[in-house]
């Protein structure tokens, strides 16, 4: 596949691209719990609070940063590799795309109804079942904001259960703006993972998605059929 270089400096030159703008950076200290306790590498999130239809995690993989865009909307992960530089302008390698993981019966996370449970100031528990029996849960600490900065990573979680847990939890609050303080995963299988909130950083950052590379993703995916 050829691989495309990408620099934030230059983006502005490209007339035909998907543009993705972020206004935060959420980072979160992770630690699993179970069956080993271990810290494992911060995550950090890039997202828009006006447009949650997409975010960008970013993570360092044997000494290589690499960024995610997840876009809810064409149901699509970019994936890129970073070289970060002093001066603010990044340079993005395209590697590949991939499709999100389709959230059906086969799959061994699927989920077919969501409960929401207050359970105290500004915490809830999520529990999400699979023919009324629980599959795992989700315990969150919410602290306000002044934008809508809701977000939760959910590891080895099919990206479509994901978009209904955030749209469901949306629902529950009502519109108003929270960002998540703590999350602690309960996978159900001997596994815990736990997030919290170490830094809130509001940015400017704008990364812009050439046609050329969406014409490369189509060619990548012709022959994938919508229901498989």
């Amino acid at each position: 596949m050829k691989i495309l270089l990408l620099s934030l400096m230059l983006i502005s030159c490209l007339v035909f691209s998907q543009d993705y703008e972020f206004n935060y950076l959420l980072t979160y200290k992770v630690n699993r719990v179970k069956p080993q306790a271990k810290q494992l590498d911060d995550d950090k999130v890039y997202i828009n609070s006006e447009d949650h239809s997409y975010d960008m995690n970013s993570y360092s993989l044997n000494k290589q940063q690499v960024n995610w865009i997840k876009d809810f909307k064409a149901e699509l992960s970019y994936r890129f590799d970073v070289l970060e530089k002093e001066n603010g302008y990044d340079r993005y390698t395209y590697q590949y795309a991939r499709r999100f993981i389709r959230d059906d019966k086969e799959n061994r996370r699927f989920v077919n109804h969501v409960e929401i449970e207050k359970t105290g100031e500004n915490t809830y528990l999520i529990k999400a079942l699979r023919n009324k029996k629980t599959n795992f849960t989700i315990d969150i600490e919410l602290e306000k904001s002044d934008s809508d900065l809701i977000y939760f990573q959910l590891p080895d979680i099919p990206e479509c259960t994901e978009k209904k847990f955030l749209s469901e939890f949306r629902r529950v609050l009502h519109g108003e703006n929270y960002v998540v303080k703590k999350a602690k995963f309960d996978y159900r299988n001997g596994y815990i993972i736990t997030e919290e909130l170490i830094e809130l950083k509001a940015i400017q950052k704008k990364i812009s998605l050439p046609d050329n590379i969406r014409q490369m993703v189509a060619k990548q995916f012709e022959n994938y059929k919508k229901d498989q």
